[in-house]
């Protein structure tokens, strides 16, 4: 008698059903990635905008020299307007912002004033630092500009994880190399798979000469020891034993491992950045509006936002790739640090400048403290995991943009489309373009920035021609 599906089984697998399986099995990550590929979650900037027609009369002002900004007033230069730009600064970019040598600017609240005492050629991006290959809208404007990019290291197998306290259970307290929760992570899982396959207990159809090709594959996927398929240490795990597969389970490191890293976020691969800093991509932009349409120091308004901060910290070595072989990428840890990360450029040049705080919000009451102490608070943390840093120390840069005049914030947040319906509105002849407006795409991507310009554009251009 034929068995009975039930009720679950017979369900029908909706969209939100698939994705709570998807969590149940891969956690989050997984489920953003399935979101982007089901069209429920923002990506690229969508389409590049193709106009046509040149209204006689029309005139426009374009309130801030951001990458939206910029974005607009290069293609109403393409389109024959007659347009200005207006920035409150002395620079394009906006959030986009490279500090190097001779950088300064004042917090408004407490007025310290800081300037940059990098090298020449060292420089640290306080904005955006970095861009997704599935971010069309940026990497062909770069393209089109002449903007140069090189590779960015989002994850390098040097890198550590250090969690402190009891987070990661047996390996807490310690530093763990990436290459070496991969290898045994791995080594573990295909040894178990072996067993199985020898126990004919895959609950699978393989031939017999399915099956030993199968095991020949985990026993080279998996690293384990050719003549009793057990797995055990090799030489480019790094010295030392494996670590006991239960204490990696509870340590929750698995969750950095993907077999093929999602298409969304901070982990897509891979990365690009442009070469000398990401502030190149506005000022590609700039070039291509020409000289005479940005006019500097032009202060408008202001615009209040959530909190972010980064800080650079210049080395006089790079001890990360001479002592630890470390080559871009992240620390992974539960210090109070938000993200640490390591150059990826000038490698094997005699200094650097790390990343040494990205905190989306405040860290604590680190924001009220004198900067002074905001750079004491990074050097403690990191020390814990490099010991070299406070020997090496040179100087530091400190960017909390709630603290930097024309920003009071780093990142756009609110109640997503109710906000960009009501700020994407024309009112009158005023529209606004900036990334919390951007139909595609997250709004703390230059990515948001490029769609949000696109959106402005279209909507400036369709009121133009109107009274053309």
């Amino acid at each position: 008698m034929p068995k009975k599906s039930s009720t679950r089984e017979r369900a029908a697998l909706t969209r939100r059903r698939f994705l709570e399986q998807l969590g149940v099995i891969g956690g989050s990550s997984l489920v953003m990635s399935a979101m982007q590929s089901l069209d429920l979650m923002a990506g690229q900037a969508g389409e590049r905008p193709v106009l046509s027609g040149r209204p006689a009369r029309a005139k426009v002002l374009v309130l801030g020299a951001g990458v939206s900004g910029l974005v607009v007033g290069y293609e109403l230069g393409k389109l024959g307007y007659d347009f200005q730009i207006l920035e409150a600064r002395e620079r394009v970019g906006g959030l986009n912002w490279t500090v190097r040598k001779g950088t300064e600017h004042t917090e408004i609240d407490g007025g310290e004033r800081q300037v940059c005492t990098f090298d020449e050629g060292q420089y640290v991006n306080v904005g955006p630092w970095r861009i997704p290959y599935t971010h069309t809208g940026v990497l062909n404007y770069c393209k089109e500009l002449n903007v140069p990019l090189q590779i960015f290291m989002n994850e390098a197998e040097g890198s550590y994880f250090f969690y402190e306290g009891n987070a990661a259970g047996s390996l807490s307290n310690k530093r763990v190399r990436l290459r070496e929760v991969k290898a045994d992570m791995i080594g573990h899982v295909n040894e178990l798979l072996v067993k199985a396959v020898n126990k004919h207990q895959l609950d699978v159809a393989l031939t017999a000469d399915d099956q030993e090709k199968l095991v020949r594959f985990l026993v080279s996927q998996g690293y384990l020891d050719a003549s009793d398929r057990t797995y055990k240490a090799f030489t480019n795990r790094g010295p030392g034993n494996p670590y006991d597969f239960a204490a990696l389970i509870q340590s929750g490191f698995w969750q950095r491992m993907r077999s093929v890293p999602p298409t969304e976020g901070t982990a897509a691969a891979p990365m690009f950045q442009p070469v000398g800093g990401m502030d190149q991509f506005p000022k590609g932009l700039q070039r291509g509006i020409g000289p005479n349409r940005i006019t500097f120091n032009a202060e408008v308004q202001s615009v209040h936002q959530s909190d972010s901060a980064k800080m650079g910290l210049q080395m006089k070595r790079r001890f990360w790739e001479e002592d630890d072989q470390i080559f871009g990428g992240h620390l992974y840890s539960n210090l109070p640090l938000g993200e640490f990360s390591y150059p990826s450029y000038d490698y094997w040049t005699k200094k650097g400048v790390l990343l040494g705080l990205y905190a989306n919000g405040p860290v604590g009451d680190l924001i009220d403290q004198p900067i002074k102490g905001r750079i004491e608070h990074v050097l403690t943390h990191a020390s814990k995991v490099h010991p070299q840093i406070r020997q090496e120390f040179e100087s530091a840069y400190a960017v909390f943009w709630k603290k930097v005049k024309y920003n009071l914030g780093g990142y756009a947040s609110g109640r997503g489309n109710t906000r960009r319906d009501q700020l994407s509105k024309v009112e009158n002849r005023i529209v606004i373009g900036s990334a919390v407006t951007a139909p595609f795409s997250e709004p703390d991507w230059q990515e948001g920035a490029v769609a949000a310009g696109w959106q402005a554009l279209k909507s400036v251009h369709a009121r133009a021609m109107q009274g053309a």
